[in-house]
């Protein structure tokens, strides 16, 4: 990893020194000509890393003159980011009156001669250690060349590929079924070695539909559910603890659950299984030499050509059988092969790969091997994953911007964002299998992913002292160390360990399993001390610690790219925390009694991303907050209550932050700074905006200008959730009702609660990608569509939820409908089949509702004081809708839950409808 490293700090060095323009003064060409000498040298000593990259040993000389270098050009980083801020605060000065201007120049004129003596000597420095170099001279072995692939990278999917299992999910649900229930609690172990799919079995056991039947509840590790006189599953898995107290003990707090129930155990320890074990143990061998070689061409070839190419074949069948059967292996060295270039593959025939066999050490071997193909800025990209512990859940977003915070991430292309170039490494590393067990939000973006332990062990191997993962005591920190992960909470003792106070240029300090209670909370004095010792951080976390106050000693931290406040106490930011001209990230969310945001936050020109989820005490934005054009993320715009325009930003000022993207939330709408005009179209021109939640401020509106603030608040076609909540006008904007289907094109979630004035809601089944409609506590509402109900012969073609709650008012779907469908005679008349994906139903507190659309696929269908007439005609309409139906597939109800609370007059249910 060193090298790897060490390149990424040199290119950094030099890309950085080439964007910098200087002002054609005597001292200003010194220091360009010196800062040309260093570039000149960086490429010399780049040139020898990327050799040595290549290598597979390094002699002990290579060793210590790379851990040399390591700290000479950490040093010159770092004097490179001090230029670069400089150079940054003279343009923003630039920007305010002549007089400060010209202040600011004579100032930088010293400035510019004392730099060019730093980097001066800098490069005197990396001289000698070029010249170091030379003496030894260089032996080489070169490996595959590591060159970035040209070629498109296409992403398949990234859910971990399930094949060959088949046999052992039956086998494991047998063992359910069949072990023997007259103990209350049974357990099952799963051995394997680590990556042969101990968990993704376990997995998928735990989802089956018919275990799912047996068992209520199903724990996954968490026990906090209700478990007395129930037959449950529980799964544990990844267990190493080999103490049988301790297994007693567990086994004693479960003896309340019904008999019959079970626990399934994942280990690679033989030892465990027969501690813990109450049947025999299920041991999970590796796939089969066919589904092996199946898995891995779903992974590895690109097209059918490549499954049809000979040499294609015959390399891919030797790294198969090098693979035996471990599932792990296979994904990440076909994930490899599938980004290589025609050329990068050829040579891949001539490498030799280790053998594999049925131990970790030996699988750690090829995923070694399998990192050592990924390019230099994916490896450092892993590589810092390193600093979360096993089984953590990272999420996305989160992990992309300390990636850019410590310059990990490079642009592909001209104008690409490094938000995008981010992702794109991210989704590389993913298709790759280097990370696992995705969680998938409602948008269908990734959320949050894991690393296999096999993985994490990897990424600590390679990232060596450079990461440490320590607790509170600072265990396996040395001077050398840059990047640290406490994976303890702190409590108001800790005080900082003497081995990381000597770590006194560390560029990250995490606390991933930081948990706030009243005794875990990092001192005034601590959080001075952290300020004050390490100058170098480029990110610093210091969530769910306690902190009241930030003290001002924070403006010290100049290179700090990134800071994390989450859910602590603070009431005030210092003003000193605006000087921080380098910060791209500030995340305050659940910082519940945060009052304001400092007024000179519109001069942090760099920040990138700013969070204030639930900051519920926020009162306003502050003037000026459209001058952060490079914003990409702002969670949420609080109108202020008053007129003061030198201290409330209006709505006005998000007409220049078009670069946001995922969530905005917008609070206050109908307040003094709020107004806006309909041709303002204020956030149209935001195209990378995926979700917008409006929010009026009751008390301080009458309604009468909500519908041309509306209307000026449309969004971009694009948006996918759109939240609107206690709007008090009596329509809705043309832009949501004739125009719908071109304004709100890739909607796919849609909620409307708490306005009391409107009657005509928009015609929501013209929303083609809809999948989730809550409607709510519309009390003027007497029926969803005014159009006819055989107008459209594709009702809802993709909505799979649908929620109506406290429409008091609401009679019928169509307005038609509600006063000539008693008169048919035929309940299935009075509705036609629709809803083709439609899988969930809650009707709450819609007692004067009598019927709806027929719903033939529901599978949970809820009831919640509700009229017992509409009940009745949803189950007799079905059922006459299955008797009628001439095909097979229609000739059973799909209804699987039905849940009736507060029906009024139901005595009994019919038994038509309930086949199922």
């Amino acid at each position: 990893m060193a090298t790897t490293a060490l390149i990424g700090i040199a290119s950094t060095i030099t890309q950085t020194l080439s964007t910098l323009a200087l002002p054609y003064v005597q001292t200003a060409i010194d220091l360009q000509n010196e800062s040309q000498k260093l570039m000149n040298t960086l490429s010399v000593i780049r040139a020898v890393l990327m050799d040595l990259e290549e290598l597979k040993d390094l002699s002990h000389a290579d060793q210590d003159w790379l851990e040399k270098l390591h700290d000479v050009l950490h040093d010159a980083d770092d004097l490179v980011d001090d230029f670069a801020t400089k150079t940054l605060k003279n343009r923003l000065v630039a920007q305010r009156n002549v007089i400060a201007k010209v202040n600011n120049f004579f100032s930088t004129l010293g400035f510019y001669a004392v730099m060019a003596k730093r980097i001066r000597d800098i490069r005197g420095r990396l001289d000698d250690m070029a010249g170091d170099r030379a003496k030894f001279g260089l032996s080489r072995q070169i490996i595959v060349s590591q060159a970035r692939s040209t070629e498109e990278v296409h992403f398949y999917v990234y859910e971990p590929y399930v094949v060959g299992r088949e046999d052992d999910k039956k086998q494991l649900v047998g063992l359910l079924k069949n072990t023997r229930n007259e103990e209350n609690v049974s357990v099952i172990p799963i051995i394997g070695i680590g990556g042969v799919g101990k968990t993704t079995l376990a997995q998928i056991v735990y989802n089956d539909e018919e275990v799912n039947r047996m068992f209520e509840p199903r724990m996954w590790v968490s026990v906090s559910e209700e478990i007395s006189r129930k037959r449950f599953l529980l799964v544990l898995d990844n267990v190493w603890n080999k103490n049988r107290d301790d297994w007693l003990n567990l086994k004693g707090l479960l003896l309340s659950g019904a008999r019959g129930s079970q626990v399934i155990v994942t280990t690679r320890m033989e030892v465990v299984a027969t501690i813990c074990g109450t049947a025999p143990p299920y041991i999970l061998e590796g796939l089969s030499e066919e589904t092996s070689w199946s898995l891995f061409k779903q992974v590895a070839f690109k097209s059918r050509a490549d499954m049809e190419n000979p040499w294609m074949v015959s390399i891919g069948k030797e790294m198969v059988w090098k693979c035996l059967g471990n599932p792990l292996a296979i994904r990440v060295l076909g994930g490899i092969l599938f980004r290589k270039s025609e050329e990068e593959r050829r040579r891949l025939k001539d490498v030799k790969l280790s053998d594999i066999g049925q131990s970790g050490n030996k699988i750690l071997q090829i995923l070694k091997f399998s990192y050592d193909h990924l390019p230099s800025h994916l490896k450092r990209c892993f590589t810092y994953c390193s600093l979360f512990p096993k089984g953590y859940a990272m999420d996305k977003n989160t992990l992309i911007n300390l990636w850019i915070a410590q310059g990990l991430v490079p642009s592909f292309y001209k104008n690409q964002s490094l938000e995008d170039a981010g992702n794109e490494c991210f989704m590389e590393l993913l298709t790759m299998s280097f990370f696992q067990d995705v969680k998938i939000n409602g948008l269908g973006n990734v959320q949050s992913c894991k690393m296999h332990d096999f993985l994490n062990d990897l990424a600590r191997s390679v990232a060596g002292a450079v990461n440490a993962v320590t607790d509170l005591d600072g265990t396996d920190i040395v001077e050398r160390t840059r990047h640290i992960s406490l994976c303890s909470s702190t409590n108001s003792s800790w005080k900082i360990p003497e081995a990381l106070l000597k770590a006194d240029r560390i560029r990250t300090l995490l606390l991933p399993v930081q948990s706030m209670s009243y005794d875990r909370l990092i001192t005034k004095s601590t959080c001075a001390s952290i300020l004050a010792c390490f100058l170098c951080l480029r990110a610093l976390d210091l969530h769910d610690s306690g902190i009241e106050v930030v003290p001002d000693s924070i403006k010290k931290l100049q290179r700090l790219r990134y800071l994390d406040l989450t859910k602590n106490k603070l009431r005030r930011l210092p003003k000193s925390i605006t000087g921080l001209l380098n910060l791209q990230t500030l995340r305050l969310s659940y910082c519940g009694d945060l009052e304001r945001l400092p007024k000179g936050i519109k001069g942090m020109a760099s920040l990138r991303h700013l969070e204030l989820d639930e900051c519920a005490n926020l009162a306003y934005m502050p003037c000026g907050i459209s001058k952060l054009t490079s914003l990409h993320t702002l969670t949420m715009f609080i109108v202020g209550k008053g007129d003061d325009s030198a201290v409330h930003a209006g709505l006005h000022e998000l007409n220049s932050l078009n670069y946001i993207q995922g969530e905005l939330r917008i609070t206050n709408l109908g307040c003094g700074r709020g107004a806006a005009s309909a041709e303002d179209k204020i956030l149209k021109g935001k195209e990378f905006l995926q979700s917008l939640r409006l929010e009026w401020n009751q008390e301080a509106n009458d309604g009468r200008d909500d519908e041309v603030l509306l209307d000026s608040l449309q969004p971009h076609s694009s948006l996918k959730n759109l939240f609107i909540t206690r709007y008090q006008g009596a329509k809705f904007p043309l832009w949501m009702m004739a125009q719908l289907p071109l304004s709100l094109t890739d909607l796919v979630e849609l909620t409307i609660r708490d306005c009391p004035n409107c009657q005509q809601l928009p015609p929501f089944y013209q929303l083609q990608r809809l999948k989730i409609l809550r409607l709510s506590n519309l009390s003027s509402v007497e029926h969803i569509d005014d159009n006819d109900s055989e107008e459209s012969t594709i009702f809802f073609p993709s909505l799979r939820e649908l929620h109506l709650n406290n429409l008091p008012n609401l009679k019928g779907w169509w307005a038609r409908n509600i006063s000539g469908a008693a008169a048919t005679g035929s309940t299935l008349s009075m509705v036609k089949p629709s809803f083709p994906c439609l899988s969930k139903t809650t009707i709450e507190f819609c007692t004067n509702l009598a019927s709806l659309p027929l719903q033939m696929h529901v599978e949970e269908l809820s009831f919640h004081r509700a009229s017992e007439k509409l009940l009745r005609q949803q189950l007799t309409a079905m059922a006459e809708s299955l008797s009628a139906a001439s095909s097979s597939s229609l000739s059973h109800s799909k209804l699987k839950s039905l849940y009736i609370l507060g029906v009024k007059d139901m005595d009994y249910l019919p038994e038509e409808g309930l086949s199922n």
